[in-house]
């Protein structure tokens, strides 16, 4: 449970993280400042956080009921995480959307945030996916 939780978290920070760092760049045309980057995702309002970070852990908790090969579970966890991101994306209303989808852009999926959204919940997948088996075949967390 350690290691998958680990996991989840990893991907949580990579999507939170590295999606508000992508579109920070965006705006910015260039690399962001750290303080720039925490600035917009702590502007992400915690019902979207949470609402991720409980939809992945369900669609992940119904694909623990065998073990995967790395690359099975990497391809896994990123196809789930890039799910989880439209779901919320899809139903989490307007007014809990604060700095996320239709609350950070005013569209519910944006053509210029859309692919950056899914990008990140991807990337954040695979993270996700080599942390949790890191620590599952090593019996410790990431150093």
């Amino acid at each position: 449970m350690k290691c998958w939780l680990g996991g989840l978290l990893a991907v949580w920070v990579v999507q939170i993280f590295g999606t508000s760092a992508m579109l920070a760049g965006m705006n910015a045309g260039t690399l962001p400042a750290l303080a720039t980057v925490w600035q917009l995702a702590d502007e992400v309002g915690p019902v979207a956080k949470i609402a991720f970070v409980a939809v992945l852990a369900v669609l992940l908790a119904a694909t623990r009921r065998r073990d995967y090969s790395a690359p099975e579970q990497i391809i896994l966890w990123a196809g789930i995480s890039g799910l989880a991101v439209l779901m919320v994306l899809a139903l989490l209303p307007a007014d809990f959307s604060r700095g996320f989808g239709i609350g950070f852009s005013g569209v519910r999926f944006a053509s210029a945030t859309l692919p950056i959204y899914i990008g990140g919940a991807v990337v954040g997948g695979m993270v996700g996916a080599v942390v949790e088996r890191r620590c599952r075949l090593t019996g410790t967390a990431a150093r």
